[in-house]
Parts: C-alpha cells; sequence; structure tokens
C-alpha cells in the first residue's frame, strides 16, 4: 500500500524535483531542464521514482540519459565549441606576457613608480583573469560533466570569473585616473593615493560581486546559475563596470583635448610629433579598456554568435595587449632590460676569460727544476 507520506523536494545537484507522491514517478521535458540546449527530441525526458514507502528509489538518482544524447549534440555546435578554442589559445597566450611582464617590473627597482605599481595590479588582475578564462574554456568542452557533478564548482569559477573580470576592469580606471592626474595636474607625483586605488581596483568589486552572490543564492536556484545574465541582478556587476569605463572615455577624450592644446601652442612640433602622439593616444584603448564599451550589451538574434566569438577574443586578448603594449614595447622597459643583458653577457665574458687565462697559464708555465742532490766535496 502507498503510504500517506510521498518523497520531499530534492535537489540532485543539476535540478529541484517537485515532491511527488509515493508509489510513482514523476518526469520532467529535457527542454524544460536544459534550456540552453538544442532540442532535437521534444519527447526527451528526465525522471526519478519514489517508492511506496515515500523514498526516493536508487539513492535519489536521476535518470538523465535521454538527455544525455542532447548534450552530446550540442558539442556539434560551432559557436561553443569555437568560443571556448580562442577562449583557451588566446588565454594562454596572454597567461604567459602576463607572467613575463610581472616578472620584469618586480625584478627591475630602476621601474619602480606609482604608475608601475599600478601597471602590477592591473597585470595581477588580467591574471587572475586569464586563469578563470581558460577554467571557463575547459568547461565548455565538457558543459556536461561539469554541471552534473560538480555544481559548487562550476558557481566558485562563476564568481572567481566575475570578480576578476571587475578588477581588471576598474584597475583599468585606476589607470585612466593616474594618468589623467599626471597629465592635468603633479599632485600625484609623489605621494600617488593607493589606500584609494586599491579600495577602487579590489575593493569595490569584491563588495559589489559579494552582494551578487548573496541575492543569487536565494533568489536564483537554478544549476549553475544558468542564465544569471538575465537576471535583474546582474546590474550589481555590469553598471559599476560600465561607469568605470565610461568614466575612462571621458578621461581619454580630455587627454587628447589637452595634447592638441599643446601641440597648437608648440609652433616648432612637427608632422612627425603630431603621429606619434595620436599614436599613443591610440595605444591608450586596451589597457582603459575603452573597447569592451562596444560589446557591453548582447544584441541577441543572428547577431549573437558575431558578438560572442568578438567578445570572447577580446576579454582573453587584453592581457597580451596590456603586457606587450605597456611593458616590453616600452622603451624604458627594452633599456633596462638591454643593460641587464649586456651585464649578463660582460659578465659571462669575464668568467670565461678568466678562466681561459688561468688555463692557459698552467699549461705554459714551464716545470719546475729537478731536485739536485747536493754532493759532498771531496
Amino acid at each position: 500500500m502507498e503510504t500517506e507520506n510521498g518523497c520531499p523536494a530534492a535537489w540532485d545537484s543539476l535540478f529541484c524535483w517537485p515532491p511527488t507522491a509515493a508509489g510513482s514517478t514523476v518526469s520532467l521535458p529535457c527542454s524544460y531542464i536544459f534550456p540552453f540546449l538544442r532540442q532535437d527530441n521534444a519527447t526527451a525526458a528526465a525522471f526519478r521514482i519514489c517508492d511506496y514507502e515515500g523514498n526516493w528509489s536508487n539513492g535519489g538518482w536521476t535518470n538523465y540519459s535521454e538527455c544525455e544524447k542532447l548534450e552530446f549534440k550540442e558539442r556539434d555546435s560551432v559557436s561553443p565549441f569555437a568560443i571556448s578554442i580562442i577562449l583557451l589559445t588566446v588565454s594562454s597566450i596572454s597567461l604567459v606576457s602576463l607572467c613575463a611582464a610581472l616578472v620584469v617590473f618586480s625584478t627591475f627597482r630602476s621601474l619602480e613608480c606609482p604608475r608601475v605599481r599600478v601597471h602590477r595590479h592591473l597585470l595581477l588582475s588580467l591574471l587572475l583573469h586569464a586563469f578563470m578564462l581558460i577554467g571557463v574554456a575547459a568547461a565548455g568542452l565538457h558543459p556536461a560533466q561539469l554541471l552534473r557533478h560538480a555544481d559548487w564548482l562550476c558557481k566558485t569559477l562563476l564568481v572567481l570569473k566575475t570578480y576578476s573580470a571587475m578588477a581588471s576592469v576598474h584597475w583599468m580606471f585606476v589607470e585612466g585616473l593616474l594618468l589623467h592626474a599626471s597629465v592635468t595636474t603633479s599632485v600625484f607625483d609623489r605621494h600617488a593615493p593607493f589606500t584609494l586605488y586599491y579600495s577602487l581596483g579590489w575593493g569595490i568589486p569584491a563588495l559589489c560581486v559579494l552582494i551578487w552572490v548573496v541575492l543569487m543564492s536565494f533568489q536564483w536556484n537554478k544549476a549553475c546559475w544558468e542564465g544569471y545574465g538575465h537576471s535583474p541582478f546582474i546590474w550589481f556587476i555590469t553598471a559599476p563596470m560600465i561607469i568605470a569605463l565610461l568614466v575612462n572615455a571621458v578621461f581619454l577624450v580630455n587627454i587628447i583635448r589637452i595634447l592638441i592644446i599643446k601641440m597648437r601652442t608648440n609652433s616648432a612640433i612637427e608632422s612627425k610629433q603630431i603621429r606619434q602622439a595620436v599614436r599613443a593616444t591610440l595605444l591608450l584603448f586596451p589597457l582603459l579598456g575603452v573597447t569592451h564599451l562596444l560589446f557591453c550589451v548582447n544584441p541577441g538574434g543572428r547577431w549573437e554568435p558575431f558578438y560572442m566569438l568578438v567578445n570572447a577574443l577580446l576579454q582573453s586578448s587584453q592581457g597580451l595587449f596590456v603586457s606587450v603594449l605597456y611593458c616590453f614595447l616600452n622603451s624604458e622597459v627594452q633599456s633596462v632590460l638591454r643593460r641587464a643583458y649586456t651585464r649578463r653577457r660582460s659578465s659571462t665574458w669575464r668568467h670565461r676569460s678568466s678562466r681561459v687565462l688561468a688555463t692557459s697559464l698552467t699549461t705554459q708555465l714551464p716545470p719546475p727544476p729537478p731536485h739536485e742532490e747536493e754532493t759532498a766535496l771531496t
């Protein structure tokens, strides 16, 4: 006989199943559980069995066998696979370049200044972002396994990725703030307010992400917070980022205005110098993150695949652009590296020369005279 109490609601790390009467089977379409997958079979469904004693059978196991076929077909889609490959490849290259740039900025003390200190924190935030993008790319190649067996890991990865992206944008804002201050006034030349910079770069993103996580945990009960971009809570993340990017755009326009005024007041300015100033200004775009303003809003529809590809390329290559343009192509950094290489080469040459000289002297010295025995005079 059936018991009066049925099976309670249960979370299987992927979906929250409703209470079910004892001795019955609850079935839900795969299209309802996995709205983000292609639905080639409208009748495909997942189910759980509630036994006559009011317990979920098989230890609460859910049969997703029909849905797994849809998930494997999703891998044939060109766009998600291409995005994962772009994220994995370009983020790995960015990771290597960021590590090299951090080593350069941390090793050579002659480069130490407020601007380089801000550069290091920007590189650290981009380094964390590159790590998270690599994790997202790896998960994108095997989405079913990640969602099904480690929902907490998926959410943790999403939180860290969101924080790193937000921190990198805010450190770009700090870069713009410092650059604008250095062009317009010399108040930060000696005593840059790094307490303020740390609060803007690391503190505000941490606070916004914490609020977002709490709201999502209580109000968005979906596997891996699927569809989080459509929730109203996403504005706790996107609004501060958009504001920071817009202010950076204002900084950039004002910097260009000041450069033009300075060039006009100098009658000896040449066209070559004008081109150099314009080129330097254009190089500010990847550092200040203004390029991301064009891709803050997903257009949806037929343009969404193009948006996803370009946005993935921009996000994953940001670290590469910053490390190359503002470290390895910097004339001051190149001069320091050249001097270090020259000293290293000279030291190696002197060491080898001393060894060769010592060996040469050893081989060319005449052998010691044989010991002559004293002869007694007779």
